[in-house]
């Protein structure tokens, strides 16, 4: 599997883990759905990174991953959910790898493409 189709599995197990995990708080918290949708905005509009894929996209997509684990780490401790922090930290380093992945790839590919030109 190549690195661009790693990095999409990694970006869409991300965005329905945080999809599921909005969905529960509010069904078991009764949390306002707002707060959660403001949460999943920014991983949604990087999503545009894999049409017109950029090195600085899929930074910029690395340190969102970064974000979400950090907010995960940080919300551990509330009643019952650590299983899903845990789950959503684990899916968030699988894209920050892979996106890192991702980046190195297409700017070697653009260090390839100046040398011959």
């Amino acid at each position: 599997m190549n690195t661009m189709k790693r990095c999409i599995l990694s970006y869409v197990a991300l965005l329905a883990v945080a999809v599921a995990n909005a969905i529960w708080l509010v069904a078991t918290h009764q949390m306002e759905i707002a707060p959660l949708a403001i949460r999943l905005l920014p991983l949604v509009l990087l999503g545009t990174v894999f049409w017109m894929p950029r090195t600085r996209g899929f930074i910029w997509l690395a340190f969102v991953s970064i974000i979400y684990g950090v907010q995960s780490a940080l919300m551990i401790e509330a009643d019952g959910q650590w299983p899903w922090s845990v789950v959503e930290i684990l899916a968030a380093l699988a894209l920050l790898i892979t996106s890192v992945n991702q980046a190195q790839r297409l700017k070697s590919k653009q260090n390839v493409a100046n040398e011959h030109a």
